[in-house]
C-alpha cells in the first residue's frame, strides 16, 4: 500500500514519501481507490504490501468452472470462420498484469448460429452488423500474452460447430496443432499438465477438443498488425487483416472487465515501481561510480608518497652484535630427557642432536637492563662452547 503521505519536516529526505502537495493528493486518491477495490471483494488487507493487496485484486474469486463443448461430426472448414486475440497489460511486472481473451466471428448472427452454454459461462459478448465478438478477463496470481490466447482457443472451441481458428501467436498455433495431431491420431497426450507452462488451460483444451472432437478443430497462424504491405506481398489477405485487427481491437474489452478503478491503480502501481527502478539502476551506478573515483584517489595518493620517498635513504643502519660475557652465562635447567620417548626418537633420531646441542648453549636472560643498554629487540644471549662448534654426539647426552 501506499505509505503514509502525512509529510513531516523531518521526513523530507525519507525515499518514496510524496513530497509535493500534488504528488500527496494523487497518493490519497489512489489509497481510497485501492481500499475501496479490496473492501468490495472482502480482502484481507492487514500486513500486505501493494504487491500482495493487488494480486488479491485481481485473482478471480469463483470457484473453476470447465464448460465442455456439445458434440460436433463435422469436419473443420478450410477457411477461417474465428479471429482469436489475447491482451496482456502490464507485462513487464507480472504481479500488476492484467488479461483479456477475446474472439471475433465475422458474418456470425445469433439468430443464426446462437451462443452455446459455455460460451455463455466463459465469456461476454456483443452483437454487430458484421458478427459477434466474445470477450472475457484472465484472473489469476500470474499470466502472459499465450495464456491469453489459449483462453481465447478455448472459448472459440466452446461454440457450436466446427472451427477454424485464426491466431496471431505462433506459440498458441503451433502448440495447439501439435495436440490436435496427436488426438486426431488417437493417440493419448501424456503430458504432466501441472509441471507445463499454463498447463491448466491446455488440460481444458485438449478436454474441450476431445469434447467436441479433433477432426472439427483446426488452427491457423495469420500475421498480427499486418499492413497494405503485407496484403501486397501475399503474407497474409484482406480478409485476415480484417479479422485480425477486429480481434485486436477488441482485446481491450476483456481487460475492462476488470474495472476502471482497478486499471488506474495497475497504471499508478506500475508507474511509481518503474520509477523506484529508474531510482534504483541510478544509484547502482553511483556505487560503481564512486568506488572507481575512490581506487582513483588511492592511486594519486600512492603515487604521491612513492615521489616524496624517491629520494629517501632506506638502507638500514649497522647494529653491533653483542655478546655476554661468559662469567654471566649458564647452562639451561632441564627436567626431563628426550631418551625417555622411545618411540619418537625412533621416528625422528635428530631429536638427540638438538638435546645435544640445547644442552651445550650458555645463556643469558633478557632483563630491564638489557633492553634498555641494547639494541631493541628481547636479547637471549648465547655463549657457544670455546671452539665455536657445536658437537654433536650419536650417545646418551651428559
Amino acid at each position: 500500500m501506499q505509505p503514509n503521505v502525512n509529510v513531516t519536516t523531518s521526513d523530507a529526505g525519507v525515499i518514496g514519501q510524496p513530497h509535493t502537495v500534488s504528488a500527496q493528493h494523487k497518493a490519497k486518491w489512489a489509497n481510497s481507490i485501492f481500499k475501496e477495490e479490496l473492501s468490495a471483494i472482502h480482502a484481507n488487507i492487514d500486513g500486505t504490501n501493494a504487491r500482495q493487496s493487488f494480486m488479491m485484486l485481481k485473482q478471480s474469486h469463483e470457484d473453476p468452472h470447465m464448460p465442455m463443448p456439445d458434440k460436433c461430426d463435422q469436419p473443420a472448414p478450410d477457411s477461417i470462420n474465428v479471429f482469436t486475440d489475447g491482451s496482456w497489460k502490464f507485462p513487464l511486472k507480472y504481479f500488476l498484469g492484467l488479461g483479456g481473451a477475446e474472439t471475433w466471428w465475422p458474418q456470425r448472427q445469433l439468430s443464426e448460429h446462437p451462443l452455446s452454454t459455455p460460451e455463455i459461462e466463459l465469456a461476454f459478448h456483443t452483437e454487430h452488423t458484421a458478427g459477434v465478438r466474445l470477450f472475457t478477463r484472465i484472473g489469476g496470481f500470474s499470466g502472459s500474452s499465450t495464456r491469453t490466447e489459449l483462453a481465447a482457443g478455448i472459448v472459440a472451441v466452446s461454440a457450436h460447430g466446427p472451427v477454424h481458428i485464426a491466431s496471431d501467436s505462433r506459440v498458441f498455433v503451433d502448440s495447439a496443432n501439435h495436440l490436435l495431431s496427436l488426438l486426431k491420431r488417437g493417440r493419448e497426450c501424456k503430458v504432466k499438465w501441472k509441471l507445463v507452462s499454463d498447463g491448466d488451460l491446455w488440460q481444458h483444451f485438449v478436454k474441450a477438443v476431445e469434447a467436441k472432437g479433433p477432426h472439427s478443430v483446426r488452427a491457423t497462424w495469420v500475421k498480427g498488425h499486418a499492413s497494405d504491405a503485407h496484403v501486397a506481398k501475399g503474407i497474409t489477405t484482406q480478409a485476415n487483416k480484417e479479422g485480425n485487427d477486429i480481434a485486436d481491437s477488441t482485446a481491450d474489452l476483456g481487460v475492462e472487465l476488470y474495472g476502471g478503478n482497478v486499471l488506474k491503480v495497475a497504471k499508478l502501481l506500475y508507474a511509481r515501481h518503474q520509477k523506484y527502478q529508474a531510482f534504483m539502476i541510478d544509484l547502482s551506478k553511483h556505487i560503481v561510480e564512486a568506488y572507481f573515483i575512490h581506487r582513483e584517489l588511492i592511486r594519486i595518493s600512492e603515487a604521491k608518497l612513492q615521489l616524496s620517498l624517491k629520494h629517501v635513504d632506506k638502507s638500514a643502519g649497522y647494529t653491533h652484535l653483542q655478546y655476554a660475557a661468559s662469567a654471566q652465562a649458564k647452562h639451561l635447567a632441564f627436567t626431563s630427557t628426550i631418551n625417555r620417548y622411545g618411540k619418537l626418537i625412533r621416528c625422528t633420531p635428530n631429536l638427540i642432536n638438538i638435546e645435544i646441542t640445547l644442552r651445550a648453549l650458555n645463556v643469558v636472560p633478557s632483563t630491564a637492563d638489557c633492553l634498555s643498554s641494547g639494541p631493541h629487540m628481547a636479547r637471549a644471549l648465547c655463549a657457544l662452547p670455546p671452539n665455536g662448534q657445536t658437537q654433536t654426539h650419536r650417545g646418551r647426552p651428559h
